[in-house]
């Protein structure tokens, strides 16, 4: 089989291996994540080589994948994600129908109306047999935020839940705002009845009461008068300001030695362009993103932390490298030699050259990458291996 030359990284023993592995069947997506590279780079490999890919057999995958959870989804993880749930009343056979971007949330604020609600439809069903009656499953995973109406559209119309004998469902179109959702005219009245009844037992001290002239100047005058003057208030603020600025340690890693000590995070912003809150966040020993919590207790090559130590240099063989925090050299290493392959200036000039994906080499060169799953491993991409070097 003749290859035509591409611009893969890989030897040409190494393309006829995944060439030979892809015609015996094995998908893109276990050859990319076996040879830590992205399917496009497979994509040419195989087209350099005139292998006509396979097409995907539709018809084997599922159109739906359910996670069913008769009580409480919490062991479940993979509930936190957006999609269309639906919660199957056990004693009557009603359907609710709903969507949200986090059901496992949903699922919990469910839980919370089975205890204490007045509306109408799945809330009121959800307190008369408690949710210990009902089965709750996920009917389908919809990344796409702008397609969960669609998607849950469809489910309302195959179950038709908005029909009152067959589900709780109150709106006929699927909308975050219960568009095209009327209360019925005694749901209206009931409603109106229970607020009168509440105020006729709970009267306002201030009802049919007026201030008198007096008492109105006193309270413009209160609200024009400030019990601090100018030097009081800058005095205070001054005060704040030092008490909530907090001395951070450099620390080398490999060694744990102090290399420097800043007067406060906004000090490293502004002497090594270093974003402020990831130092905060480095300091605290973690972060945070819409996935959860993660580990932090590293960036740019050091360890941070808050210390009582007078701000200084304290190691001075590391200050060239401390200048030279951006804009970093990476070295791009052959696996089975360990030899520098070649030197590049940054990660753009590895992607326009290359064609690799800059984030990427950035993460195998901080040795890790965080997804919705949580934080990983990584040191390779496109079979080698990458690092930082100052």
């Amino acid at each position: 089989m003749g290859l035509k030359p591409t611009n893969s990284l890989f030897s040409q023993e190494q393309e006829l291996t995944i060439i030979q592995a892809y015609i015996n069947g094995k998908t893109l997506v276990n050859l990319a994540k076996q040879y830590s590279c992205s399917k496009t780079t497979i994509h040419r490999i195989l087209d350099g080589a005139g292998v006509v890919r396979r097409k995907q057999n539709k018809s084997a995958i599922p159109k739906v994948q359910t996670w069913t959870c008769v009580i409480d989804p919490t062991p479940l993880p993979e509930c936190r994600f957006p999609g269309i749930y639906k919660f199957t009343n056990r004693i009557n056979g009603k359907i609710y129908i709903g969507q949200s971007r986090n059901i496992h949330l949903r699922y919990k604020e469910h839980r919370k109306d089975n205890v204490n609600s007045h509306s109408t439809g799945l809330s009121p069903a959800l307190k008369k047999y408690s949710i210990d009656s009902f089965n709750f499953e996920v009917l389908e995973r919809v990344d796409n935020l702008a397609k969960l109406n669609e998607r849950e559209q469809y489910w309302l119309d195959f179950y038709q839940s908005y029909n009152k004998a067959k589900g709780y469902n109150r709106a006929k179109v699927a909308t975050n705002f219960a568009l095209g959702c009327k209360h019925s005219t005694e749901a209206n009245d009931a409603k109106g009845d229970r607020q009168r009844a509440y105020y006729a037992l709970n009267p306002s001290k201030n009802i049919g009461r007026k201030a008198s002239e007096e008492t109105r100047k006193k309270i413009a005058e209160a609200r024009k008068r400030n019990p601090f003057t100018k030097e009081q208030l800058n005095q205070i603020s001054a005060i704040r300001v030092v008490k909530m600025t907090k001395r951070v340690a450099q620390i080398n890693i490999e060694t744990s030695q102090v290399i420097r000590v800043w007067e406060s995070v906004t000090a490293i912003q502004q002497s090594l362009d270093i974003p402020a809150s990831c130092i905060r966040y480095t300091c605290r020993g973690f972060s945070s993103n819409k996935y959860g919590r993660y580990e932090k207790t590293t960036h740019a090559g050091y360890r941070w932390e808050y210390t009582e130590l007078e701000s200084g240099i304290y190691d001075k063989s590391h200050i060239v490298r401390v200048k030279n925090v951006r804009g970093k050299g990476i070295a791009q290493i052959d696996l089975n030699t360990g030899e520098v392959v070649r030197m590049w200036d940054n990660a753009p000039q590895v992607t326009k050259e290359l064609g690799l994906n800059a984030e990427s080499i950035k993460n195998a060169c901080r040795g890790f990458y965080v997804n919705k799953s949580g934080r990983h491993h990584k040191v390779l991409h496109a079979g080698f291996k990458w690092e930082y070097v100052s």
